[in-house]
């Protein structure tokens, strides 16, 4: 059966004028802005000054400011929290430190011989097996130690890893050389030519002009592009003893994986990205309208399904986007058997949950609907899903929910000791606005309610076709349970829902793809 969710996507990616007038109720006059409205201004203010030509030190500097300024507008404009990552757990520093440490001891007695293929794994893990994975490349490491070539990884080991222990494979880490090119970008001079201070002035202009806000940009660019000319000389230097036929990485939008990926350009390295969440028109790491190239996108794409391939304006012609699968996801569904035994399972009084996932950017927002459920007594059992970047900071960010939760009102989850597929498997509703786990729980069969929270546009392609239901207030949420709970009403049917287009089993013919460049 085709997916109808493939079929409107031509229809999904709206134009600068409809992104505009997209405003999800807010008011552009009283300085309210969506997401939408914030991403159509940005790339209007790029095209008409031609920010992806623009140069500093041979650094191609607007791919290196441009998700930074979204997030510092969404948050200073109140439309999102701090993103992932950024939260300022007492903990962080101390944290930090120590896994820096070892990741720089570690690398002093690490061989660094040659491979035939190079792989930047997500520095979030999962434990699995009790072994902690990076859940999207698992799959093509476990493969690739089956066959007859030398490949190295390498992770950046972030505040958020849980341990630097039980991996299933040898791992390097790339924390020195991005902690030494920023200590480097803090004692270097840069001057800048007149042509160049204008053009900043400019851009500083244009952005007041469109958000009312005045976001000072000298620093930020002298320090990127300095950071990045040292990154990418010493990564240079890094793929020079390591050889590598093809180098995949995961987020290639962040500022550590950009000079990487430069660096393989210009060694003729050819770079695939993974896919590692959800995007859309609104996602400015991947949608780049009227952009042909990008300088710091990789060259090749591989995506979690066909779905994907037009969610988004990739920098990428069609024959370079593939599709490679999310087999991390295949092989949970494969262990809860058929759709026919998840079926009993809805059936069953394990079914009587309802999952609030949550995500640093909107989890203020959300906590609010789920400490209203909580008050309002309804016959559910309700759990808040925490992201990992919310874990040490939950309780001072959303006291509300801390007080419901010792009430024993709701159950915060704020560790990995539950899978969170296995709640998924237990919960009849999800409850969330636009993270890639409302999509697994699709999957896995879950009833979805997304919330009128900034972001929910990232997911319009699920209301339009009624495989999700919008809802607007923590009252109307209540009420949509308590009525569910009569059987008087049903959220819109699921059965043409076709999760294989969203997320595919592992693709055999991209495997073997990657295994003939790296072999050849």
């Amino acid at each position: 059966m085709t997916n109808p969710l493939v079929n409107s996507s031509s229809k999904i990616k709206p134009s600068l004028t409809e992104l505009s007038q997209h405003s999800s109720g807010n008011d552009a006059e009283s300085l309210s802005f969506s997401v939408a409205q914030i991403c159509s201004k940005l790339i209007q203010i790029e095209q008409d000054l031609k920010l992806f030509e623009w140069q500093i030190k041979d650094v191609y500097i607007w791919p290196l400011l441009r998700m930074p300024i979204y997030y510092e507008l969404t948050k200073k404009l109140g439309v999102f929290g701090a993103p992932h990552g950024t939260s300022h757990w007492k903990g962080r520093r101390f944290q930090r430190a120590k896994l820096w440490s070892y990741a720089f001891f570690k690398n002093l007695f690490t061989p660094t011989t040659p491979c035939d293929f190079m792989l930047v794994e997500h520095s979030r893990k999962v434990n699995k097996d009790g072994l902690w994975v990076d859940i999207y490349t698992d799959h093509l490491t476990r493969r690739l130690q089956t066959e007859p070539l030398s490949f190295c990884v390498y992770e950046n080991l972030s505040y958020q890893s849980s341990t630097h222990q039980y991996r299933s494979h040898p791992h390097s880490y790339y924390d020195s050389i991005m902690t030494w090119a920023r200590l480097l970008a803090k004692v270097s001079f840069l001057s800048l030519t007149a042509a160049q201070k204008s053009k900043i002035k400019t851009l500083e202009d244009k952005i007041f002009e469109q958000f009312h806000l005045r976001i000072p940009l000298t620093k930020k660019i002298k320090n990127r592009v300095l950071e990045f000319n040292f990154a990418q000389r010493s990564y240079q230097k890094l793929l020079k003893i390591r050889q590598p036929k093809a180098l995949l990485v995961v987020v290639s939008y962040s500022h550590t994986i950009a000079p990487l990926t430069a660096a393989a350009k210009s060694l003729a390295i050819p770079t695939i990205e993974m896919q590692h969440g959800t995007f859309s028109p609104y996602h400015l790491g991947y949608h780049f309208p009227h952009l042909d190239h990008h300088p710091y996108f990789c060259d090749y794409f591989f995506s979690f399904g066909p779905f994907w391939h037009t969610m988004a304006d990739l920098p990428l012609p069609d024959e370079k986007i593939m599709t490679f699968g999310f087999p991390h996801l295949s092989e949970q569904l494969t262990k809860l058997n058929t759709n026919a035994e998840m079926s009993s399972v809805k059936g069953s009084s394990q079914s009587n949950s309802v999952l609030f996932l949550s995500q640093g950017v909107i989890g203020e927002g959300l906590a609010k609907y789920a400490v209203a459920c909580s008050q309002a007594q309804l016959p559910w059992h309700l759990r808040y899903k925490l992201h990992p970047s919310e874990y040490n900071t939950w309780r001072s960010d959303y006291p509300l929910l801390a007080e419901q939760s010792d009430a024993g009102l709701i159950e915060v989850i704020d560790h990995h000791r539950l899978n969170l597929y296995d709640l998924m498997r237990k919960a009849q509703y999800q409850v969330g606005v636009f993270s890639t786990a409302v999509y697994e729980g699709m999957a896995l069969g879950c009833q979805t309610l997304l919330i009128d929270l900034p972001g929910l546009e990232y997911m319009n392609a699920l209301i339009e076709q009624n495989f999700a239901e919008k809802i607007t207030s923590p009252q109307q949420l209540c009420q949509r349970l308590k009525r569910s709970t009569d059987k008087s009403e049903t959220i819109p049917d699921q059965n043409d829902f076709e999760p294989k287009q969203i997320f595919s089993e592992l693709q055999e013919d991209s495997i073997q793809w990657l295994l003939n460049m790296v072999k050849d």
